[in-house]
């Protein structure tokens, strides 16, 4: 997707009719970069919407190791939302058939194709190759690049040991 094209696709995203959990999940993803399984599997304690940030634990991890990641303002109000109306209990992103398991991984691809958008122009797991790609062609522009930023301990950090056990 081209730098062009993303205001247009946060658009659509905004205009989403379908279910609401969906909606919020796709507001999210763009504005997160995590990986789709993380956000997806995200429980209400892995938030802290004070400090806006996400904690990603080791079994959650794809580098099982834990990782704490800033939320953006526009983020916490989104989790704020969806936890007045759902619950601040369970999975933040729950199953449309069941709050006991989250939601499927097809879930936010299915949207996508709902909105008119093809495998080829957009998916859920592609939407953080775009973060990646749009970052480091700003490189240049800016004089930082995401490879820098993504290491940065500003943006993705380790999670200190608890020593309260």
């Amino acid at each position: 997707m081209e730098a062009s094209e993303l205001g247009g696709l946060l658009r659509a995203i905004d205009d989403y009719t379908g279910y609401i959990v969906t909606k919020f999940a796709l507001q999210i993803v763009p504005r997160a970069f995590t990986r789709t399984g993380e956000l997806r599997h995200a429980e209400r304690h892995d938030f802290d919407l004070i400090d806006g940030v996400m904690k990603i634990p080791t079994g959650k991890m794809k580098a099982r190791r834990p990782y704490a990641v800033p939320l953006s303002k526009q983020v916490v109000g989104h989790l704020t939302d969806l936890a007045e109306l759902l619950g601040y209990e369970g999975y933040v992103f729950p199953s449309a058939r069941s709050s006991k398991r989250p939601m499927s991984e097809n879930t936010l691809n299915a949207a996508f194709r709902r909105m008119g958008f093809s495998k080829e122009e957009v998916t859920a797991h592609g939407l953080r190759a775009t973060a990646s790609t749009l970052l480091n062609e700003s490189e240049g522009r800016h004089g930082h690049s995401a490879s820098r930023a993504s290491r940065s301990a500003s943006l993705r950090r380790p999670v200190e040991p608890s020593l309260s056990g």
